[in-house]
């Protein structure tokens, strides 16, 4: 493993060197043509293999950093919407509303209040036992909507998502309301 790493990493950095210097060609080239020459001529101005490798080697550090945190939080559901007390803890709270509401009984390993949602409301977040029980949880919500009780269709159970999931999501659903108001826009009226 490796050595497939070791030779996967040479042959990415030397990729990175071969691209980065066909741009600073290509740069001192243009500034030729211009008159300045001499600014990007300059050897400090290149990239050295150790920085390419530096660049690569970072850029796989945060890969798999992302990773690792995706798996951690894949086991975490984000409850907002339901009406926490002191009474009774937030564990067995949403454990219970899961089992009268839901078809999802789930083995909560913990919870931890993560802020307020919109309205006020503590958010929680459930480590459950495993990543299927969550994606389950997340999947059985269309019950919620169902329901008669409008408490009941407040509540939202949401993936723990990381910061780079959650701006993929959030451009993702730009874009998908952009689309929406566009067709939206196109759409025919009918006047009487």
């Amino acid at each position: 493993f490796e050595q497939i790493l070791n030779q996967t990493m040479k042959f990415l950095s030397e990729t990175l060197l071969n691209a980065t210097k066909d741009i600073f060609s290509r740069l001192a080239d243009m500034a030729s043509k211009l008159g300045n020459a001499n600014s990007l001529s300059n050897q400090s101005c290149r990239p050295t293999s150790d920085s390419v490798v530096e660049s690569v080697s970072r850029a796989l550090w945060q890969l798999d950093q992302e990773r690792e945190e995706r798996q951690r939080r894949s086991r975490n559901v984000i409850v907002s919407g339901l009406e926490l007390g002191s009474a009774v803890s937030d564990s067995d709270l949403i454990s219970n509303f899961c089992e009268v509401n839901m078809t999802v009984k789930p083995r909560i390993i913990g919870t931890g209040r993560v802020g307020r949602d919109p309205r006020g409301q503590p958010k929680v977040c459930v480590t459950v036992a495993g990543p299927d029980i969550a994606e389950d949880l997340v999947r059985a919500l269309v019950l919620l909507r169902t329901s008669d009780d409008k408490g009941v269709r407040n509540v939202f159970f949401n993936r723990d998502l990381t910061k780079q999931q959650a701006e993929v999501a959030f451009k993702r659903d730009v874009k998908g309301q952009r689309l929406r108001d566009r067709r939206c826009s196109h759409s025919p009226v009918m006047v009487k």
